[in-house]
């Protein structure tokens, strides 16, 4: 995350804010929808700004104020985004860590909330896959959320109880309980399809046997 938040501020520096705004908003949807809906007020301001500029009805003087306005709110933003990986970073290194077995069906998971960092509380049973997602993973779970953790698809690997869940491939770790079907050359879970390494097919049709 720290590559794309560096990423932000070099495009703001370089004055291409709309860049730096859309750069936001593909990267951080599925991280944090508080985070989220701020970066889409800061799009619509900017929108708002270039469609007054077009039709001529705001002064260039305005136009410096508002256009610095989104920018300032943009890097105070990023800022804030700065500060909660890097503590999320620390977290790693301590003893709960980022991503931790509490008992038989549950993990702590390490979240941004509205009053900073939390650890809560997922059943290991409610987890559909996790995805590889720019050095971090994305679980998704039975409830349509996600979770992002900063931890590597093989960090995670070697916490989930291996009788559970399969890597299928570089990017996806799959629970066997949840496939819905399996192809030869990918499975279905929650109508999503995943691909499957032929390797590890004959791998997991001998998980699936043992359901």
């Amino acid at each position: 995350m720290t590559v794309i938040i560096d990423e932000i501020k070099s495009k703001i520096a370089e004055g291409n804010l709309l860049t730096a705004i859309q750069t936001a908003l593909d990267h951080f949807k599925s991280v944090d929808s508080s985070i989220y809906d701020k970066l889409i007020i800061i799009s619509s301001k900017y929108k708002e700004l270039e469609n007054d500029k077009i039709k001529g009805i705001i002064p260039y003087a305005e136009d410096e104020i508002r256009r610095n306005s989104i920018k300032d709110n943009l890097l105070n933003l990023i800022a804030e985004l700065d500060k909660d990986f890097s503590e999320l970073e620390k977290y790693k290194k301590e003893k709960v860590g980022k991503i931790e077995l509490f008992d038989d069906d549950a993990i702590f998971i390490g979240v941004h909330g509205v009053h900073g960092h939390e650890l809560v509380k997922v059943k290991i049973s409610s987890i559909l896959y996790i995805k590889a997602e720019s050095g971090c993973s994305l679980i998704f779970l039975e409830n349509g959320k996600k979770r992002v953790i900063t931890k590597t698809l093989k960090s995670v690997e070697e916490i989930l109880p291996k009788r559970k869940f399969l890597r299928i491939n570089r990017s996806f770790i799959v629970s066997t309980k949840k496939i819905q079907k399996i192809s030869r050359g990918y499975v279905v879970i929650e109508g999503v399809e995943i691909a499957l390494l032929g390797k590890m097919r004959q791998e997991l049709l001998k998980e699936i046997k043992r359901i």
